[in-house]
């Protein structure tokens, strides 16, 4: 598979052993199902290939929509496949992302005091 976004069977995914984030609030999950329920998955996800132990990919960022995705009933998702992404660059993937997400909270507690 080349990289790029693709529709990917969520059964064809796993979660991976890497991910930093090792607790997932299900009341959160729960929120965003119902979320994915009503509008859809608005971010894909990030894969990568040759992922081993019984599925062809693994999940470098993105386990909670995965998870909500799947709660939510879809068979399917958005998803940005890598190919050739080592562990160490996997990980390094993770952490940014966690980063990012994490940076975005602040500003939407801001947005919501002026609107």
């Amino acid at each position: 598979m080349e990289n790029g976004i693709h529709q990917l069977k969520l059964k064809e995914i796993r979660v991976s052993d890497l991910n930093p984030r090792k607790t997932i609030n299900q009341s959160s999950i729960e929120e965003l199902a119902q979320s994915i329920k009503e509008v859809g998955v608005l971010s894909p996800i990030m894969v990568r290939t040759n992922a081993g132990k019984g599925c062809p990919f693994e999940i470098i960022y993105g386990e909670r929509r995965y998870r909500a995705a799947a709660l939510a009933g879809l068979e399917i998702i958005p998803a940005i496949v890598r190919t050739q992404v080592t562990d160490s660059e996997a990980l390094d993937l993770m952490i940014t992302e966690n980063l990012q997400r994490e940076d975005v909270k602040p500003l939407e507690d801001s947005f919501r005091l002026f609107n």
